[in-house]
């Protein structure tokens, strides 16, 4: 991609996520990084299933101050976003894909902890084979139809 088909704009963002992407991968790939992040949620916003109103907890908080920093995202990314946002401010929108990038990449990272580090695992002994794991899943199922023929019977009385 040349220089000419890209675009540096100014983006205003909660300064603890600016931290958490500097602190992910430095301050000079900053840049680099949001466009990513943006780039791929609106990959995301393409798909059937995507849920507009469905995001993670926010990961910063609100009452931090705010961040002026430049951003070189590629000119076609940009008017994209601009169709998406409807002449919206920029800023909330690629605070939003930066801020679900930055918990999807927590998640990732803690499941392939969890995974990796048999001791950090929960030990529930039902889970030892799989002939346990289904009689556990069958009872969890058992259990779960008893409380809600309870609940039913509860709203109807």
């Amino acid at each position: 991609m040349t220089v000419a088909e890209k675009v540096r704009v100014h983006v205003v963002l909660p300064e603890d996520i600016v931290a958490q992407v500097d602190a992910l991968v430095g301050p000079r790939k900053r840049s680099q990084f949001i466009a990513d992040a943006v780039a791929f949620d609106l990959n995301k916003r393409r798909e059937p299933d995507f849920l507009p109103h469905m995001r993670p907890s926010p990961v910063h908080d609100p009452a931090l101050a705010r961040i002026t920093t430049h951003v070189v995202l590629p000119s076609d990314l940009l008017e994209e976003v601009d169709k998406e946002i409807g002449g919206g401010s920029r800023s909330p929108f690629i605070a939003e894909a930066v801020e679900r990038d930055l918990y999807r990449r927590e998640t990732v990272r803690l499941f392939r902890e969890l995974t990796s580090d048999p001791t950090a695992r929960p030990s529930n002994p039902a889970w030892a084979t799989p002939e346990s794991t289904s009689q556990w899943v069958r009872a969890q199922r058992e259990e779960w139809d008893r409380r809600l023929d309870e609940l039913w019977a509860e709203r109807e009385n």
